[in-house]
């Protein structure tokens, strides 16, 4: 006697019928029979709360199943507990009063940890002394509701840095019975495995070592022959954020992916938002960046002032250039007047000379 009929005719009269014919007649407006739809993207997982006592595999069916750090016991269709085969999106009959259909997403799931901190920022401005200000102001970054839970925050070199991540999953089908009966939903997985592992190993990594580009004493990388970055086991700095951002999606990725798996999930990427490194770590660094600027804004300028100089000496040499020619003129005439007169003076003196020896002889 496991099902029982519900008749409902066009006056809304509706009969329930057992095995033994017409049982009762219930009120008008009787809800009818429920269907379980399952939508795309989605597998059903069926809990059932009896024996139906047509499956024999029942007493000797039932499977303990595990995979990393879930197990469960999963039984053949038809036998009380959750069931080894899943539903596929379509409708379904089920009674709620003996079933209980878990819907399991089988879409990429994208789960984002943002907000709950203040994200502060330091302005310089520079005065016409060539002099630096500095002025701090923050905005508070609000939690979303619709996001899987708030930033995380790391302690790096003594500095608490919150780190937005955004992380891709997906669910097999072929574990949705699995993740259902050892935790529950997905959002029950989100909540009570992979969010707190996650956390743990954004914290480790980025408090702790990291593979990446090795420095030498000033902070800068340090290359090869060819010029490429020598990559070692290092520890963890607060500039690595934002300077070797993808070394750390690489850290992260690969440690999320191997405990996504011992949870039964998929991981299929970790990437990291704009980190809101604390500003006074960057101002030496903004700093220094702007004093190079205006050291070149500055040669640039003197430049341009002596081509302007040259400029306005060509065109002031052109404009006197008439002038300039007749002087030049009247030096070279000056010139020929001396010679001219040396001859002259020569000549007068040969006369002299001979007319004084004439007189003599005379």
């Amino acid at each position: 006697n496991l099902f029982n009929v519900r008749v409902t005719d066009r006056h809304g009269r509706t009969r329930i019928y057992d095995q033994y014919g017409m049982r009762s007649e219930a009120a008008q407006g009787h809800q009818p029979t429920v269907i379980t739809e399952i939508p795309t993207g989605h597998v059903g997982v069926v809990k059932s709360n009896l024996d139906e006592g047509w499956n024999a595999k029942c007493k000797t069916g039932a499977e303990e199943v595990q995979q990393g750090r879930l197990k469960a016991v999963l039984v053949p269709s038809g036998c009380k507990g959750v069931w080894k085969e899943i539903f596929e999106p379509g409708a379904y009959f089920f009674n709620p009063e003996l079933y209980e259909v878990t819907q399991i997403p089988t879409r990429a799931q994208r789960w984002s940890y943002h907000g709950g901190y203040d994200d502060c920022r330091i302005d310089l401005t520079i005065g016409d002394d060539g002099k630096f200000s500095q002025t701090r102001h923050c905005t508070p970054i609000p939690v979303d509701p619709n996001v899987a839970d708030e930033a995380i925050f790391v302690r790096v070199e003594g500095w608490e840095i919150p780190v937005e991540l955004r992380v891709l999953v997906q669910v097999n089908p072929d574990d949705a019975a699995l993740v259902a009966a050892a935790v529950g939903s997905l959002k029950e997985m989100e909540d009570r495995i992979v969010t707190p592992t996650i956390r743990s190993i954004v914290r480790n990594i980025g408090g702790g070592s990291l593979l990446a580009p090795l420095l030498d004493e000033k902070g800068h990388f340090r290359t090869d022959a060819d010029g490429k970055p020598i990559v070692g086991i290092r520890p963890t700095r607060a500039l690595d954020f934002q300077d070797s951002r993808p070394y750390l999606e690489a850290a992260f990725e690969e440690a999320i992916k191997e405990e996504g798996n011992k949870a039964g999930i998929t991981i299929l990427e970790v990437k990291i938002d704009d980190p809101a490194i604390p500003p006074e770590l960057l101002v030496s660094r903004r700093r220094e960046q702007l004093a190079q600027q205006l050291a070149k804004a500055y040669r640039e300028e003197k430049l341009a002032q002596d081509e302007r100089v040259n400029s306005q000496k060509s065109r002031a040499t052109a404009d006197q250039q008439k002038d300039l020619v007749t002087a030049e003129i009247g030096v070279k005439v000056a010139e020929q007047f001396k010679v001219r007169r040396e001859f002259e003076g020569e000549a007068e003196k040969t006369y002299l000379m001979q007319v004084a020896e004439g007189q003599k002889a005379q």
